[in-house]
């Protein structure tokens, strides 16, 4: 039998598999609680769910990272030996992550070649070890045993691609839609390209118009984050699930605002407590704990727990290592004599030398890994030529209910490509003023300004972008 709960802020989920099928109970509690009264409560709620579910105490159950309170990053290393991967990672890590990385646990996974260069992909997530502590306490107060610790978007992602050879093609956004927050994740071809979680959900106030506009901006945000996507428009699929998923009309907004019909889902193999198949539209909620029980297939997990655990093994073999030295060196020195002390010296020494010989391979894997760090801070430095053009290009924006980009695009040494929504010709041409007069800024141009298809309000506009080449005197690059 194995066990995942989702602690939410209305209500806590649990899901059991036992004996090929998998049984769901809710409990929901008090979402105005604070402190330690709300810690009290959600280990209630996940005792009484687990009750009726007949897990026993001691049990091991896997948990949820809400998506709010852990960082997702996509890198690219290059190609490396398994052992060199830890070090790298933690070395981009300390540049992208906003928290000391003493602060922090880590957890990462490979997601195979990068198509568009050299390397491989990376998702690299941090959470606080404070959220991990928090965690494990609650599920420990309802009695129980922390398994993995796993964040809610890779599990929710995982759960419905999973046998769903539709979800395999084309361009999938998937919300899951909680009580306060909600999950947006861009599914592309099966895989897990994009996630985030915005701070509205079905409870909010206004939370029809708000959720749409974060729907619409996590859209723009998916497809310029790696700089190569050329869609544009709504997404093939565009799917709701959590507890929102359970109020149509919020459905039917969503799906009006990114002009794409709004489907509601949840996992498709789900009972209840006494037997009673859940349809889609009351499996909603289940979504991630369904997620966390799945095989991980396409979404690879991102689980802290098993990171640490992996990291702790290592330490215990280097500690005991370490004794295997120390009893061996206490046993030369005490067994007396000045001649098997020089006759193990001499011993050493050769031991020593055949080491050495064994470990000049290594010195100059060792070697070559400090060449290819200089070269990724070489590489590094140029990549922040992309936060330069993006900040230059947010900064020119007008407020967001005039202006906003649908696609950006910029290769180094080349003009940025951009291409947007504006309320009126006067807000696209206030824009491209704005980055003309940007110091960093070479040229801004306006390429075309039309009214957009169908019944849409407002203009399309295009146009390019050069930044202001770092190698000319700075004489010739602030002559605009």
């Amino acid at each position: 039998m194995t066990v995942a709960i989702d602690f939410g802020k209305g209500s806590v989920k649990v899901l059991v598999h036992k004996g090929g099928s998998y049984r769901a109970a809710s409990a929901d509690l008090d979402a105005s609680l604070k402190g330690e009264a709300r810690q009290a409560a959600l280990s209630e709620a996940a005792r009484t769910a687990g009750a009726a579910l007949g897990i026993k105490p001691g049990t091991t159950v896997h948990t949820a990272v809400p998506r709010a309170l852990a960082i997702v990053k996509s890198l690219i290393l290059p190609d490396v030996p398994a052992a060199e991967i830890e070090p790298l990672l933690r070395f981009q890590a300390a540049k992208v992550l906003p928290f000391p990385l003493v602060e922090l646990s880590l957890a990462w996974a490979n997601l195979g070649p990068e198509p568009h260069g050299s390397g491989q992909r990376y998702s690299l997530g941090a959470v606080h070890q404070d959220t991990l502590s928090e965690l494990r306490a609650l599920i420990e107060g309802a009695g129980f045993k922390p398994g993995r610790l796993e964040v809610s978007s890779q599990a929710a992602a995982r759960a419905m691609v999973a046998g769903s050879e539709e979800l395999a093609k084309g361009e999938v956004l998937l919300l899951d839609v909680g009580h306060t927050t909600t999950d947006v994740m861009m599914i592309e071809e099966g895989k897990l390209t994009f996630s985030r979680s915005a701070t509205v959900g079905a409870s909010s106030e206004g939370a029809q118009g708000r959720l749409g506009q974060e729907v619409v901006r996590s859209l723009v945000a998916a497809r310029t984050e790696g700089g190569a996507s050329e869609r544009v428009g709504p997404p093939d699929r565009l799917l709701v699930s959590g507890g929102g998923s359970r109020a149509s009309t919020l459905v039917d907004a969503i799906g009006a605002l990114v002009r794409t019909k709004a489907e509601a889902v949840g996992p498709r193999d789900l009972t209840d407590s006494a037997g009673t198949a859940l349809s889609a539209d009351t499996s909603g909620p289940y979504l991630v704990v369904r997620g966390l029980l799945g095989d991980a297939g396409a979404v690879p997990r991102l689980d802290f727990a098993g990171q640490a655990r992996a990291k702790q093994v290592q330490r215990g073999r280097n500690r005991t290592l370490g004794g295997v030295v120390g009893a061996i060196v206490f046993f030369v020195l005490g067994i007396g004599g000045l001649q098997l002390y020089l006759d193990r010296l001499e011993a050493e020494v050769l031991a020593l030398e055949s080491e050495r010989a064994q470990l000049e391979p290594s010195v100059k894997r060792a070697k070559d890994v400090r060449a290819e760090l200089r070269r990724i801070s070489s590489w590094d430095a140029r990549k922040g030529r992309e936060l330069e053009a993006l900040h230059a290009v947010s900064q020119a924006l007008p407020d967001e209910d005039r202006a906003y980009l649908t696609q950006l695009r910029w290769t180094d040494g080349q003009a940025i490509r951009v291409v947007g929504r504006a309320k009126d010709g006067a807000a696209a041409e206030s824009f491209f003023s704005v980055l003309e007069a940007d110091p960093r800024i070479s040229s801004a141009r306006v390429e075309q300004i039309r009214a957009p298809r169908g019944k849409a309000l407002g203009v399309e506009f295009s146009g390019s972008v050069r930044l202001v080449d770092p190698q000319r005197p700075a004489s010739e690059g602030s002559a605009k």
